[in-house]
């Protein structure tokens, strides 16, 4: 089926590909679509980045050198502080998703014991 969406080659890690291809598979869908998808959810953060980062180009071709030295400084610092709250809060999410799939399996399990114990 042709189509007017744009195609794009994409190298992956061995890793993330075997993730990407497994999730696909277990959903019963493409492996493009898992991707896109993805894509498509990080799209809106992407869009405030790139508007960020025009203004900050824009901004620094009218400062001195110096000036830009010293932004570069302070902002190498923000980015790390930055960094470390992003890892935080992506544990966090992690926690809480394996507690959501413990849950669950744990659910599944207790429906499976009653199946079989009426059986």
């Amino acid at each position: 089926m042709a189509t007017k969406k744009p195609r794009v080659p994409i190298l992956f890690e061995v890793e993330d590909y075997e993730v990407v291809k497994r999730l696909a598979e277990l959903q019963g869908t493409s492996f493009s679509k898992i991707v896109a998808e993805l894509i498509h959810e990080v799209v809106p953060q992407l869009k405030g980045v790139l508007v960020a980062l025009e203004q900050a180009k824009a901004a620094s071709e009218k400062l001195t050198p110096e000036a830009k030295a010293r932004l570069r400084a302070k902002m190498e610092g923000k980015e790390a502080e930055a960094i470390e709250a992003m890892e935080e809060l992506r544990k966090e999410l992690d926690d809480g998703l394996q507690m959501g799939l413990d849950l669950m399996a744990q659910e599944i399990e207790a429906e499976l014991n009653t199946g079989n114990e009426k059986a």
